[in-house]
């Protein structure tokens, strides 16, 4: 699968999550979710246990395009890109975003707390794993309308 956005953080933004899904709406099991925290995204996942899959910096003030893929159930199947870029860092291959149960909620955590004060747009989710050249065709292609 593939979830792509663009997101702008403002320096104040305080840690925050940005997109949450989860099986079940008391608890972290089987959670989703992409966090921001002092410049860095996170996204985290497990059916049983919110266990980190990659990390990545980004830029505050700017718009960041971001896509998370994963392909295929084998460890190392996750890749993060910002701005049409494989970004640095270490990738698992858990997690899935296709949970269900208790929704999907953007720009704050499950049970309602924890909001991101950030600028959110293009929310896209895909049923197959983008290729690196199709991630990077869609950072160009809106690049332009985020004055990159």
């Amino acid at each position: 699968f593939t979830i792509e956005f663009w997101m702008n953080s403002p320096t104040s933004a305080t840690a925050a999550v940005i997109y949450d899904n989860r099986l079940y709406t008391s608890n972290n099991t089987g959670c989703f979710q992409f966090y921001h925290q002092s410049g860095t995204l996170y996204v985290y996942g497990g059916p049983t246990t919110n266990i980190l899959l990659c990390s990545a910096s980004i830029t505050y003030n700017q718009w960041n395009h971001i896509a998370f893929v994963r392909s295929g159930s084998s460890s190392g199947n996750c890749k993060l890109y910002i701005n049409g870029v494989l970004a640095s860092g270490v990738y698992y291959g858990y997690g899935d975003a296709r949970l269900g149960g208790a929704g999907i909620r953007l720009m704050r955590r499950w049970d309602g707390d924890n909001y991101w004060h950030g600028e959110l747009a293009i929310v896209r989710m895909y049923d197959k794993a983008l290729s690196p050249i199709a991630v990077t065709e869609n950072f160009y292609a809106n690049r332009k309308r985020f004055n990159l």
